[in-house]
């Protein structure tokens, strides 16, 4: 028996690739929520670090509206952290993460 899951990851595949036949890429659907560039913020500690933001809920929403499950806000977030569309400064001035580490949207 397949776990709902595995059901939901094939499921949003379908609906990451129809996404990518509609806008181009996958990758430039994703990038729209955050107007195409990175966002640099300017947090002094970790503890001032969000779990989630504005951007994550509108795309968490859309994901939402498209079929894909699994897409709260806070994963949105976090997703989002991975292709530096949300680049976190913190007081020693380190990027997290990697710049330009597009590696999970550049098949599409």
């Amino acid at each position: 028996m397949i776990s709902s899951q595995v059901k939901s990851v094939i499921a949003n595949a379908k609906h990451a690739q129809r996404l990518a036949n509609t806008y181009g890429s996958f990758s430039a659907y994703l990038w729209s929520f955050v107007g195409g560039a990175p966002i640099i913020n300017s947090y002094r500690t970790l503890k001032e670090v969000p779990t989630q933001d504005e951007n994550a809920e509108r795309m968490s929403k859309a994901l939402k509206k498209e079929g894909f499950k699994f897409v709260g806000p806070v994963i949105c977030y976090s997703f989002m952290q991975v292709p530096v569309k949300i680049c976190l400064f913190l007081k020693l001035r380190i990027c997290l993460p990697l710049a330009n580490l597009l590696v999970i949207t550049s098949g599409y």
